[in-house]
């Protein structure tokens, strides 16, 4: 049950988020720092503190908090291209991709592609859900929650796949 809750709440940061900008979301780190700081805060800043959390503060909060950890299969560099990368239908940039074929956890559904990277302490890893369709991230967020996202994850298997990952800067 937790892990829907906070998969929901994850949801909503990514919602809330504009589309074309890179976003990790921990949702966990992000309900633990926000639960602390209004456990701690009395009546009056507890109710300012409500108010100034905005949409826009959201997507700060989760992007300060970003994860850096070592993947348990490094991305070799020697396989890294330029590629296009498009983060609006008429806004494209070449990037640095890394590129890796082998045995991933994947999974995918009539809308989504669901690709689990490990990290090296595998209590952690880095899921990324794909539309389908090109730019269909909107239309599909419309209809996804914590329970459809847990499901996905329930039905991961190792498949063989060539993952091209963008080199992102945070």
């Amino acid at each position: 049950m937790f892990a829907t809750v906070e998969t929901d709440f994850g949801l909503f940061l990514l919602r809330e988020a504009p589309a074309n900008e890179p976003l990790v979301v921990s949702p966990l780190s992000v309900i633990f720092a926000l639960a602390m700081v209004q456990a701690g805060a009395r009546v009056t800043t507890k109710n300012q503190i409500n108010k100034v959390i905005s949409k826009g503060a959201f997507a700060l909060i989760v992007n300060a908090i970003y994860f850096t950890a070592e993947w348990s299969v490094k991305f070799d560099q020697s396989s890294n291209s330029k590629r296009k990368f498009f983060s609006a239908e008429n806004s494209e940039k070449e990037l640095e991709f890394m590129n890796n074929v082998d045995y991933k956890l994947y999974v995918e559904d009539a809308d989504l592609l669901l690709l689990s990277l490990q990290y090296k302490d595998t209590s952690y890893a880095f899921n990324i859900l794909l539309p389908k369709k090109r730019f269909g991230l909107g239309e599909v967020l419309k209809t996804m929650d914590g329970e459809k996202v847990q499901n996905l994850l329930s039905k991961l298997k190792e498949t063989y796949v060539s993952v091209p990952f963008p080199h992102f800067i945070f």
